[in-house]
């Protein structure tokens, strides 16, 4: 009975982050939000609400979801998968293996849910290469969200906000940090 206690709860928790992140993403404006939630709280379907809901109110066209680490993209990429199916979610990574059809998207990251490295965001953002610059619009006009934004690094923070500022404030996106 006491292990059912503890679910009950936990799940009335994940309950109340779930509806905090809808209500946060039906609140119209491009800017910069926060969400930090413990670790068990289903953080993973909390984001994708208020990124969903957010494309609704602000009419995004696309959303990104930026991991640090390769081990829980594909996690992540997985679970989205699931619900919204491998024709809608493109996992994007330096291990990824792809179609022809998915290579495609991939090139000009064209699926409406990109779920992808630091690393790669970045570098389209600051490419100068064609590969990455073919992504760079896709960027504009839509819902980025940094999951385990904790580990952005410090020594290129000043930048790496200045240059997401910009995205929010000239470019109608809208940029989320979430952190356990």
């Amino acid at each position: 009975i006491r292990g059912s206690d503890q679910t009950t709860r936990m799940n009335i928790l994940r309950g109340i982050v779930y509806q905090d992140a809808c209500d946060a993403g039906k609140r119209p404006g491009c800017g910069f939000r926060t969400m930090t939630a413990p670790t068990g709280t289903a953080k993973t379907l909390a984001i994708m609400k208020y990124a969903l809901e957010k494309a609704k109110v602000e009419h995004h066209k696309r959303i990104f979801v930026i991991l640090p680490f390769l081990s829980i993209i594909t996690q992540n990429a997985d679970e989205y998968k699931k619900i919204f199916g491998d024709d809608i979610v493109l996992e994007d990574d330096s291990q990824t293996e792809y179609t022809d059809q998915t290579r495609v998207y991939s090139d000009r990251w064209s699926a409406p849910i990109i779920v992808t490295t630091t690393v790669k965001f970045f570098s389209t953002l600051f490419a100068s290469r064609s590969t990455e610059l073919r992504r760079l619009h896709q960027v504009a006009d839509s819902v980025v969200v940094f999951d385990e934004c904790q580990s952005l690094p410090s020594s290129v923070l000043d930048c790496t906000i200045y240059t997401l500022q910009q995205l929010a404030k000239n470019y109608h996106t809208d940029v989320l940090f979430s952190t356990a």
